[in-house]
């Protein structure tokens, strides 16, 4: 299985079977879900996580983001938690299809580069942490022995 990202778009290719997905990353990006409400997902410190608290599985096309990212490691799982092979691949890297087909003699290499940025460089990125709620204080206890054994 095969999660396609570059040109502002994630995808997760011909998923039957994926309900949570750990991906791991370099670079600063804004994100857009395009999950349905049911899921989660989560962007925080180089790590976006996808999951739907009732085990569904995770539609083809997960989000579109404005920034720089280059997938590292992806990480998936089955609604059982074993482990799903993933394989990570930039489309937005594929210098040869700028040819047409052809090779253009009078082009430099610089012409051919690719980048993992796509839009305006994002200056700040934003994490969406879920917060945590204030709840009541944890009182410290103490136990007095009366002794040794």
């Amino acid at each position: 299985m095969n999660l396609l990202y570059g040109n502002g778009e994630v995808v997760l290719e011909s998923n039957t079977e994926v309900v949570g997905l750990q991906i791991h990353f370099m670079g600063k990006i804004n994100i857009e879900s395009k999950l349905p409400d049911t899921f989660n997902i989560i962007l925080a410190n180089g790590k976006i996580l996808i999951y739907s608290m009732d085990l569904s599985v995770i539609p083809e096309i997960l989000f579109t983001y404005n920034g720089a990212m280059k997938i590292t490691q992806c990480i998936a799982s089955d609604n059982q938690g074993k482990s799903v092979a993933i394989s990570s691949i930039n489309n937005n890297l594929g210098f040869w299809t700028k040819t047409n087909g052809t090779w253009d003699t009078g082009s430099t290499w610089d012409s051919y580069a690719g980048g993992y940025r796509v839009g305006n460089k994002v200056l700040r990125q934003k994490n969406n942490i879920p917060k945590m709620e204030k709840g009541t204080k944890r009182v410290k206890q103490t136990t007095r022995s009366g002794g040794g054994y």
